[in-house]
């Protein structure tokens, strides 16, 4: 995958989690549990992202 493409994902995923973040925060106590769940997979994919990014862009 290129740097680019990694890139473009890596920002997927932080709009993603800024916007469960948010509905987390307006959630109702039954979806409370939903919402941090699908933040823990975010933060797992972002953080897999951003090792990959740094990966790239060492020489």
């Amino acid at each position: 995958m290129s740097i680019r493409m990694i890139a473009l994902e890596l920002y997927r995923y932080e709009k993603e989690l800024s916007s469960l973040k948010k509905e987390l925060a307006e959630a109702l106590p039954d979806r409370m549990e939903e919402i941090q769940h699908k933040i823990n997979q975010a933060m797992v994919e972002r953080n897999k992202l951003k090792g990959m990014l740094e990966a790239k862009k060492k020489p």
